[in-house]
């Protein structure tokens, strides 16, 4: 294990599963404090016991949940220095068959959730004096 990390609080959003699951566990073996957000609390929370991280559930698109959840990782751990804005959907379907409603869906979680994430995060990022944001 590699201490490169220590002392900075990560959030990995879609941070249950795949991609995210992978970042998670890179930020917990450099020993951050890791947090992982995602819908999927059974997998979450498996993972944030393997990893002895944190679970919280959060869906992207809620701008209160969003705030909870910095709120209390800052609260519990200081301010976040680590954003992965890794939660996203996809949609497989040709133009004139996809839905408005699904459209806006994968629009709120792959660009606004990311958004709400950055400007969340923000102020703890400034107060700590600097973090990273990577928007997957």
């Amino acid at each position: 294990m590699s201490g490169k990390l220590s002392g900075r609080i990560a959030v990995v959003t879609g941070g249950a599963s795949g991609k995210g699951a992978a970042h998670s566990r890179i930020l917990a073996e450099h020993i951050a404090t890791v947090a992982i957000c995602d819908i999927n609390i059974d997998q979450g929370e498996t993972l944030a016991s393997e990893i002895s991280g944190v679970f919280y559930k959060l869906d992207v698109c809620n701008e209160t949940e969003w705030s909870h959840v910095l709120d209390a990782m800052a609260a519990r751990y200081g301010p976040v220095t680590i954003l992965v804005n890794n939660a996203g959907k996809g949609l497989v379907a040709a133009v004139q068959d996809t839905a408005t409603d699904d459209w806006n869906r994968i629009m709120a979680i792959n660009v606004t959730g990311p958004f709400f994430g950055v400007r969340t995060v923000a102020p703890q990022m400034r107060a700590a004096g600097g973090g990273v944001i990577v928007n997957g």
